[in-house]
Parts: C-alpha cells; sequence; structure tokens
C-alpha cells in the first residue's frame, strides 16, 4: 500500500507513546476507505508481497549496481524502498541539485535535505518504478553528477 500513509508499529510502551505524540496529528482520522483497504490487504491473499519484495529487491541491487560504480551509492538499503545517492561532488546543495537534475535531465528525486542535516550531500531515489525508468533515470544522475565535476 505503497503511499496510502497507513501502518503500524509493534514496540515498547515508552517507544509507543513518544510515536502516538508525533503521529497522532498527521494519522489521526484515517479514512475509511484506507481502513477497508488494510484491511483487505492483511487479511487477503499474500502473494503479492512476496512478488512485490522480489521485484523491490532487484530495483534496490540495479540501482544500487549504478551507484556503486559511479561511487555515489552511500549504503544499501534492507528495508526500504528508497536508495541514497551522494551527489556532493555535483557542488549543488541537495535542493539546488534536484531542481536543476529535474529540469534539466527530466528525472525527479528528492533533495536529502527533506530527511535531514546528515543527508544534506545525498538524494533520496524511489524504487517504486519500473526496472527500466530506475536504469535511465540513475544512469542520468551519474552521467550528471560526473558531468559538473
Amino acid at each position: 500500500m505503497t503511499g496510502w500513509r497507513l501502518g503500524y508499529l509493534s514496540a515498547s510502551d515508552g517507544l509507543i507513546d513518544t510515536v502516538t505524540k508525533v503521529l497522532e496529528s498527521n494519522s489521526s482520522c484515517v479514512s475509511t476507505i484506507t481502513q477497508v483497504a488494510a484491511e483487505a490487504a492483511l487479511a487477503g491473499p499474500q502473494d503479492c508481497v512476496t512478488e512485490m519484495v522480489g521485484a523491490y529487491r532487484r530495483r534496490r541491487d540495479l540501482v544500487a549496481g549504478i551507484l556503486e560504480e559511479a561511487e555515489l551509492l552511500i549504503a544499501r538499503p534492507s528495508g526500504a524502498f528508497y536508495i541514497m545517492a551522494d551527489v556532493s561532488s555535483a557542488g549543488l546543495p541537495a535542493r539546488e541539485f534536484a531542481f536543476t537534475f529535474l529540469r534539466e535531465r527530466g528525472v525527479s528525486v528528492a533533495p536529502g535535505t527533506a530527511f535531514g542535516r546528515e543527508a544534506g550531500d545525498a538524494v533520496r531515489i524511489s524504487l517504486a518504478s519500473s526496472d527500466a525508468d530506475l536504469q535511465e533515470g540513475v544512469s542520468r544522475l551519474a552521467e550528471f553528477v560526473h558531468g559538473r565535476t
């Protein structure tokens, strides 16, 4: 249910209390249709889960391989469908990089600064695209970064 902004957490009471304080105003009053969809996703056939795990693993490995070869890989994620790329050698702040890259190469990435100071030299790439689109987009990213150095 990528993008539905619904999930659950199993954790200690202290962590649950803290998470509730942070998320309550963002996640309360989830729409009925979203709740019904989540129930169907949890109670229905699970074949698609295995299929999607495989697809995301394949996409992660494809993108990580391109980024690794271009020396832009920060880390290979083990449980997310996003991957971070180090774009510091392009000489632009992450936000400016993301807008310039979109304008000049037609590929959208999220600036790392949206995820904290630690990711200020990075961009986030979503793996929720086809293999072909990821291959093309990440290849453009590598060429763009190396073309600016």
